[in-house]
């Protein structure tokens, strides 16, 4: 695994503030670079972060936070806490702009549908981010599922 930047650390470490962690899976997959899973005090995983890095105008670090509830599974959100490493404000504020609007979206990782939908006239880079962003949420899902199936058996 690749160190990351301490703005990927710090981003981390803060959205799993009030959970206790489980082993981190790094790499987890070809296309995910890192997981971790955080318990509740019972023990049930309930947050679930991934991240892997995304080539946009310079390559940055996507990372998405994906939490199990009693109505289903939630997209928190997804940043690029390393986005400063694109220096042009007009080309940061443009990959900005596609992840902005992702903030507290259900979904259900079995309906085949995407948690987040492709902005119209996103660039390239910006609809390959969002492709990275959905399969992460959705295998962040799967793993929080997995691991809780295991402590019901």
């Amino acid at each position: 695994m690749a160190v990351q930047s301490a703005e990927v650390t710090d981003f981390i470490e803060e959205n799993f503030r009030q959970h206790r962690l489980l082993e981190p899976q790094a790499p987890f997959s070809d296309l995910i670079e890192f997981m971790q899973l955080g318990c509740d005090s019972t023990g049930y995983a309930i947050r679930a972060i991934a991240y892997r890095e995304i080539e946009s105008f310079k390559p940055i670090t996507g990372v998405v936070i994906v939490d199990i509830t009693d109505d289903g599974f939630i997209l928190r959100s997804a940043s690029f806490p390393d986005i400063r490493k694109i220096k042009n404000g007009k080309n940061r504020r443009q990959v900005e702009s596609i992840i902005k609007p992702i903030k507290e979206i259900s979904f259900d990782p079995y309906n085949g549908k995407r948690a987040v939908n492709t902005v119209s006239g996103a660039t390239r880079y910006g609809a390959k981010a969002l492709n990275y962003i959905n399969y992460m949420a959705r295998r962040a899902a799967l793993e929080l599922e997995k691991k809780n199936k295991s402590i019901d058996q």
